[in-house]
């Protein structure tokens, strides 16, 4: 039958070593309401290895003081009680569990906690100013990114295989490893971290840091337990597979958590690439190179970006290919009916919303029935592709030529007076009529051609016309000049054609 855990179970697991007395004794005496600063400092001193390394630590670059300290006294008034403790905790734990021979990735774990200190520091500096009674913030800050994932040991400690499926669950991603964990042991490392903490009677806002450094949710010390929980999620961003889209996701959660801002977001990154390394080397554990695993994702997420701007590229230019493939009429290649009635209603609003005018020109070739029937089809279809080319070369840079359907052309001019489309649908006519169509098939001998055009013009701001009347009102010219002989244009204003059928 499976063990059933509890919390307190795990806490006294005969396999989790126990801290050094010095590392007890010094987190005794800075409970105490009345601490003394010599106290404490003497008791640090009773051993010469662990005063070695805090005194080198608090004389590196990492806490920048003016000039270095040569006493545990001075550098405990410097660095503060809290900065001490996590220190003393750190050094005691990293020494034990590197003696472990399990098969937990205490590298990766002590790696992950010193990039959750470096970065919880980073901050607290950064909002410090925000909160200025906090005093002790970015000590706080540092104790409780180190210490956040503390309750992993003795979860590991307590059945390791058991522990080991649910990291291998989780793979590479430690957002969701509490999930995995509580699964199988009915909490996670989060509720246990606290517990320990609070058996080695660690400041209050350390053990609710620690409890809730995946949610960040701690109503009696939100501002630590915010930072914890945003350090871890840049951590894991930073130690984890999808650094891009995970930096990405920090990035909103430090907006919205702190308003740091994109641009400073990025200022605090490239300060923990460098404090990380540092932080990890008080503890003698080996470190990635967070700047360069930085920079490769900035240039992978470089070329990303362009490699999705090319593709996006590609498809408009495939979708333009297409549009315009759907726009244009097989035949003679100009644009097409489907683009004519588009166009239509689109330079019609223009026209409404800018005051201005529309014309439009509807085109017949003549007696293009008898074309077909003496010549054939395919002579019937050079003169259509002829007569596209021929009116191509009169149409302004504005206007919208179309093939309409059969026989049918089109012509949109926007802006256009009634002169100016008078004089388009002349030189359309004569343009057509001017030479016989040569045409290349065969022995066929050169063909005369004519056109009727119908002109009408839309003043939409000024009158009550539709799409639809000016359409019309340009058929009924078209008909009024196929009607008195064809080879001529005739012309009439939209709105006029509208009374005379209300009429």
């Amino acid at each position: 039958m499976r063990q059933k855990f509890t919390v307190e179970s795990v806490l006294e697991c005969p396999n989790l070593p126990g801290l050094p007395t010095v590392a007890m004794e010094v987190i005794s005496l800075t409970r105490e309401e009345d601490v003394n600063l010599r106290e404490v400092a003497s008791r640090v001193e009773l051993d010469p290895a662990l005063t070695a390394r805090v005194l080198r630590t608090v004389n590196s670059a990492y806490f920048g003081l003016g000039k270095p300290v040569a006493s545990i006294q001075r550098g405990i008034g410097y660095m503060g009680f809290n900065a001490l403790v996590s220190l003393i905790l750190g050094f005691s734990l990293v020494d034990m569990t590197r003696r472990r021979q399990d098969h937990f990735d205490f590298v990766g774990f002590w790696r992950r906690s010193t990039t959750a200190a470096a970065t919880a520091r980073r901050i607290a500096m950064r909002i410090a100013d925000r909160i200025p009674e906090h005093h002790e913030l970015t000590d706080e800050a540092f104790a409780a990114g180190l210490l956040q994932d503390i309750g992993m040991l003795p979860l590991q400690a307590a059945d390791p295989e058991r522990f080991r499926n649910a990291e291998q669950l989780a793979g590479n991603d430690h957002r969701v490893l509490s999930g995995y964990e509580r699964e199988a042991f009915g909490f996670d490392h989060a509720t246990v971290g606290a517990a320990l903490a609070r058996r080695w009677r660690l400041p209050e806002s350390i053990i609710e840091s620690i409890a809730h450094h995946h949610d960040g949710k701690s109503t009696d010390h939100p501002f630590v337990s915010r930072i914890s929980f945003l350090a871890s999620e840049i951590a894991s961003a930073m130690l984890g597979p999808n650094i891009n889209q995970e930096l990405e996701r920090a990035a909103r959660l430090a907006d919205g958590l702190f308003n740091i801002d994109e641009d400073q977001f990025r200022v605090l990154i490239q300060e923990v690439t460098s404090d990380a390394e540092e932080v990890a080397r008080f503890f003698d554990v080996e470190q990635v190179d967070l700047q360069r695993v930085v920079q490769e994702a900035e240039q992978t997420a470089m070329q990303l970006q362009i490699d999705n701007r090319r593709r996006e590229k590609q498809l408009e230019e495939q979708r333009d290919a297409l549009v315009e493939e759907m726009s244009v009429d097989g035949l003679t290649g100009i644009y097409n009916r489907r683009f004519f009635d588009d166009q239509l209603h689109e330079r019609f609003e223009q026209a409404r919303r800018f005051r201005g005018t529309l014309g439009l020109l509807m085109i017949d070739v003549d007696h293009f029935k008898s074309i077909n029937d003496d010549h054939g089809h395919p002579v019937g279809d050079l003169v259509l592709k002829e007569c596209a080319a021929r009116m191509g070369q009169i149409m302004r840079r504005d206007d919208v030529l179309c093939r309409y359907g059969g026989e049918e052309f089109v012509v949109l001019l926007p802006g256009a007076s009634k002169r100016e489309i008078a004089t388009v649908a002349e030189r359309l006519r004569i343009r057509v009529e001017d030479e016989p169509f040569l045409l290349t098939l065969g022995d066929q001998a050169p063909i005369a051609v004519t056109i009727s055009v119908g002109g009408a013009l839309a003043s939409p701001d000024q009158d009550s016309t539709e799409p639809c009347d000016l359409l019309h009102a340009a058929d009924g010219a078209l008909y009024q000049a196929k009607r008195e002989g064809r080879n001529q244009s005739c012309f009439v204003v939209a709105n006029r054609i509208r009374q005379q059928d209300a009429a």
